[in-house]
């Protein structure tokens, strides 16, 4: 072997080491990355007590804060959160576990949504757990849900449920988890986050709308609990739509928010001249719902006011013992004690302007659809 040749076959050699160096490293790399283990807690020392505020960072970046015992949601005019929810939440990620580890380079996070947040498509969302002094003890990226392995054994609806969540701690960006729950209190966004008790209304035997088109004004009324409803003003020959009126006289019971606004110009919201929606109960509890603007995903503006008269006293039957009179008064004061919690409860909603969803569109129909097309049989007899 000559000079040259020597040369040659030295520079191969170090070309090979070099080569097998650099291979060397990147495994090694690969080897620092922590793979966690079926069935061991995500965040073994996570402690629920300590968790003062919750931050979230999606397409808005916002905070979820204990203040004075309570937790509110500054981004939304510190308006009470849903402490069932942020308990429910807490738990869970104490709880959690393992139930799949990978070891994922960064250009493959997004096929499970978890890039880095505000990224575009396939970003994760990022929540972070802080103690009281604002320092962040856990923080974690929630990525897309996991579908369930189909089972062709199973009833047809029950299969393609979704069974888990691939999740990934900042601290370990290669080590993509997936855990058993979907983590459904984690909302995104703000209104996500707030206490959405509503009032609610019993015993109704009023209700009416005040529109600004008074074409479409109209009144339901009944004298008792176990009366139909009437609809004032209709002819002896009209019958009323019973489908849209049970609709309109019923949903008392369960209204619904999804968001709130504070502090907006009336104008803004279509406040200023509004549809006003009355209900009056048995009770003489009075309340006022004014309906703004519809927004595009057809939600609609409102604000709730309530009133009650409370003053009228007992009046005893003529037959009644003494032992029937105290029990009765002392019933009697028992439920007005009630009816002032909820007056009290519901009276707090009135600085606000709640964003209702669609179940509000019942109660803004024009009167002539609270009554009945004529039947075929009986527009014939008419004519």
């Amino acid at each position: 072997m000559n000079r040259k040749q020597f040369v040659l076959v030295l520079l191969a050699l170090c070309i090979i080491g070099g080569a097998g160096l650099t291979l060397f490293k990147r495994n090694q790399k690969t080897w620092d990355v922590r793979e966690a283990k079926v069935g061991e807690f995500v965040f073994p020392d996570f402690k629920p007590n300590d968790v003062a505020s919750i931050h979230v960072k999606d397409r808005q970046d916002f905070w979820i804060v204990r203040s004075n015992g309570t937790w509110i949601v500054p981004t939304r005019y510190n308006y009470r959160a849903n402490f069932q929810q942020i308990s429910s939440l807490i738990i869970e990620i104490k709880q959690m576990k393992v139930m799949q580890s990978e070891i994922v380079g960064p250009s493959l996070r997004e096929r499970v949504d978890l890039a880095d947040p505000g990224t575009g498509q396939g970003a994760a969302f990022l929540i972070e757990f802080a103690d009281a002094n604002g320092k962040v003890m856990h923080s974690l990226l929630l990525g897309r849900r996991h579908d369930k392995k189909q089972n062709e054994n199973e009833p047809l609806g029950m299969r393609g449920w979704f069974d888990g969540r691939y999740i990934l701690i900042p601290s370990e960006p290669n080590n993509v988890l997936l855990v058993p729950s979907l983590l459904p209190g984690a909302a995104p966004d703000p209104g996500g986050w707030l206490d959405h008790s509503f009032f609610k209304v019993e015993n109704v035997k009023f209700i009416s709308l005040a529109s600004p088109d008074p074409k479409k004004n109209w009144e339901l009324t009944r004298e008792t609990p176990n009366s139909k409803w009437t609809l004032n003003g209709t002819n002896p020959d009209q019958e009323l739509d019973r489908t849209k009126m049970a609709q309109a006289t019923e949903i008392w019971a369960f209204p619904t928010f999804l968001d709130l606004l504070s502090n907006v110009p009336p104008a803004e919201v279509g406040l200023d001249k509004p549809n006003i929606v009355t209900v009056v109960t048995f009770d003489n509890l009075a309340y006022t719902i004014k309906v703004g603007a519809e927004r595009p995903d057809g939600s609609h503006y409102i604000t709730v006011a309530v009133a009650a008269d409370l003053s009228s006293p007992r009046i005893p039957g003529s037959d009644e013992t003494p032992e029937d009179k105290k029990r009765l008064d002392d019933e009697f004061e028992a439920k007005k004690n009630n009816l002032r919690a909820t007056v009290e409860k519901d009276h707090a909603f009135a600085p606000w302007i709640f964003v209702a969803d669609d179940w509000i569109n019942v109660v803004l129909r024009d009167r002539a659809e609270l009554v009945a097309a004529p039947s075929p049989t009986k527009e014939a007899s008419l004519k």
